[in-house]
């Protein structure tokens, strides 16, 4: 290959399946290094900043784009990629909690398997009662949302026209289980293990219900995320870059109505922090709340480009004028959701799926116009995208997605089509041309 060779990593967005690429880079740090190593015969340190020019990332993606260039006090990369596989394994129950709707479901079914040899018949009202809780569950969290929210609005209220009366004030789990009580028992002689255990499942629904937000608000409130971002990240700003490695990473200004591109190289946003242009890129909507810096509000940068690989190139063609490229772009995975059952529907049922189909639109759209590029410019083109046979949420963790996940990973990788064994041959190319190797 020629000399003047500058290589180029763009990561899609898509939430937590951001370790989809993360387990991928980490396999290319892992046989580029132990290929360098065997080949001169001492153990090196070689990460993803040592390997490409210009690294790019919309969403999760600039948390991998940051995360793998962000230096320590050596002014080396302080994560590795297989550290940021991690980061997303155990922090990841954290940034997208469900857990009071997980929890409750438990509850739910652990508590009707115990008492169902005990019960030969429910009142009408028990039996509605359950199958309402059991269809919460199916329908999602954000029905179940929408219902809880409602539940707690209407015992509120109660509570403030018993005020208002001069009454005795009750809180709003002694009212309800006060409610549940003198309906559905005869007399206190009848303590039955139905009644026990609905009095269990409502008091549950109570307590969860508070910490359940509204369907108003985002699904998220960011708190956990910004706290992780700052103990990682600290005080790092794009300036700071390993190896004065180029960044891009996309937001939205919402503000102004357009898209921003963060760059450390047009002498615009040299000095923003890390930290912040992570959570500008990641603020999805309906997810988390807009990102605020100075006067100006930031969302998703996938909401106009999930995919920045055409747009990476660009900018490198500029910085790099008499340059040709290597372009690795890694998907998060993609499942292209039917949408046919929404063909007669209006904007409340289409609002979701609406969101998802913009996104992987800008997927396609995205990979067709630079391979158009690739193909002009003779330019060399790796798009390692997975496509999943059934949806993958942005925010589902579980340690059963993690294995998904890491399994879609390494489907990607074995794909003869992806040329993966390529990409590493010329990755280690790159590399051996430094002629500086460090070691561990």
């Amino acid at each position: 290959m020629e000399d003047d060779v500058k290589f180029i990593l763009s990561i899609d967005g898509g939430g937590f399946r951001g370790i989809i690429p993360a387990a991928i880079l980490s396999e290319i740090e892992k046989r580029v290094t132990e290929q360098i190593s065997k080949e001169i015969g001492e153990d090196v340190d070689i990460r993803i900043a040592d390997l490409f020019d210009l690294i790019s990332g919309t969403s999760t993606g600039s948390i991998l784009t940051l995360g793998l260039t962000v230096p320590n006090e050596n002014d080396r990369p302080k994560f590795s990629a297989e550290y940021l596989v991690n980061f997303y394994e155990v922090n990841g129950h954290n940034v997208f909690s469900n857990y009071p709707a997980l929890m409750l479901k438990h509850f739910i079914d652990k508590e009707l398997e115990e008492n169902s040899k005990g019960i030969k018949q429910n009142t009408n009202e028990q039996v509605e009662e359950s199958s309402r809780l059991e269809k919460v569950m199916k329908f999602g969290s954000n029905t179940f949302k929408s219902i809880s929210s409602r539940s707690l609005k209407r015992k509120k209220n109660q509570n403030e026209q018993i005020d208002q009366n001069g009454n005795t004030t009750k809180s709003t789990s002694e009212i309800y289980e006060t409610e549940v009580v003198t309906t559905k028992t005869t007399s206190e002689t009848e303590n039955t293990k139905e009644n026990r255990v609905l009095d269990k499942l409502m008091t549950s629904f109570m307590e969860i219900s508070s910490e359940i937000q509204s369907p108003f608000k985002p699904k998220y409130d960011g708190e956990e995320l910004e706290n992780l971002l700052q103990e990682n990240f600290v005080d790092a700003k794009l300036k700071d870059t390993v190896n004065a490695v180029k960044i891009v990473v996309p937001s939205y200004d919402i503000s102004k109505g357009e898209g921003v591109i963060f760059t450390n190289f047009e002498n615009k946003y040299d000095d923003y922090f890390m930290r912040d242009v992570i959570r500008a890129s990641a603020a999805a909507p309906t997810y988390f709340p807009a990102k605020q810096i100075g006067s100006q509000f930031f969302i998703d940068g996938g909401v106009f480009l999930n995919n920045p690989t055409a747009l990476a190139y660009l900018k490198a063609k500029k910085q790099f004028p008499n340059s040709k490229f290597v372009v690795i772009s890694l998907g998060a995975g993609n499942y292209k959701r039917p949408l046919q059952k929404y063909a007669d529907d209006g904007v409340l049922l289409w609002g979701i799926p609406l969101i998802g189909l913009l996104f992987d639109v800008d997927l396609d759209n995205n990979d067709a116009f630079m391979r158009m590029m690739a193909e002009l410019d003779n330019t060399k083109y790796y798009r390692l995208q997975k496509h999943a046979e059934k949806t993958v949420a942005l925010d589902t963790v579980s340690e059963k997605e993690i294995d998904t996940l890491v399994n879609m990973a390494n489907e990607v990788m074995k794909d003869p089509e992806n040329n993966f064994d390529e990409i590493i041959k010329i990755l280690v190319d790159k590399y051996k041309k430094k002629k500086i190797f460090l070691q561990k």
